[in-house]
């Protein structure tokens, strides 16, 4: 991802790349702006991504991947228990 780009445009930029050729551009903008809704950063569409803060980086890019499958992607805080690493303590 560019951190020029804005949240919405980065989002765009990659659900041009991943889908087909023939989506039109309605269907595309309300892909994005349900992922933008979905990753909880409707506040922050128009921030370039140099601005975000890491995690908020981070629900930008698995947003970007998200729009190749055309469906919702789910965020949680923290993996879940039965793939969570033992902790060293």
């Amino acid at each position: 991802m560019h951190g020029e780009l804005g949240v919405a445009q980065a989002l765009t930029f990659g659900a041009q790349l991943r889908l087909p050729r023939e989506t039109p551009a309605v269907e595309v903008r309300k892909l994005v702006i349900q992922t933008i809704r979905q990753l909880g950063l409707r506040d922050r569409a128009s921030t370039r991504i140099a601005r975000l803060s890491g995690g908020q980086r981070k629900r930008v890019s698995v947003g970007v991947n998200c729009s190749r499958a055309r469906r919702s992607c789910s965020l949680t805080s923290q993996p879940p228990a039965s793939i969570r690493q033992p902790s060293s303590n």
